[in-house]
């Protein structure tokens, strides 16, 4: 049995049965217009809805994950502006140095070498890239 005839048989079996809870839950509504319900008869028309929930969500679910698998595998046209607005945010969000007792670093090991963490003094005008046009 291939996945998508065990997915047609489990998906028919959820169609029926939700076929059949719907008829259930209107025969109940009938005998409800007749002011014939009883109390158990309420109670088994509130699980009744509670399983058609459950099988809508269900359904949902399923539907979700098809437009998911059909999104990767036919792309996206916008893919290339998202992928060029994340690089250019990685880009700008990179720190590529630290002032270190009043001057500015670059070097990633001089950084990693200082352990006098509290030294760091953030100052826009230490950096000299900074403010410059």
């Amino acid at each position: 049995m291939t996945l998508k005839q065990w997915r047609e048989q489990v998906f028919d079996k959820d169609k029926a049965k939700q076929q059949t809870i719907l008829e259930e839950i209107e025969n109940l509504d009938k005998v409800d217009d007749n002011g014939e319900l009883q109390d158990e008869m309420r109670i088994r028309r509130t699980g009744l809805m509670e399983d058609l929930k459950k099988l809508a969500k269900k359904e949902n679910a399923m539907v979700k994950q098809k437009a998911r698998a059909e999104w990767l595998a036919k792309g996206d046209i916008n893919s290339k502006f998202y992928h060029a607005k994340l690089r250019w945010r990685l880009l700008n969000n990179e720190v590529r140095g630290l002032p270190i007792n009043g001057e500015w670093c670059e070097e990633p090991i001089l950084i990693k070498k200082r352990k006098c963490i509290n030294s760091l003094q953030v100052d826009s005008h230490l950096n000299p890239s900074m403010g410059q046009t």
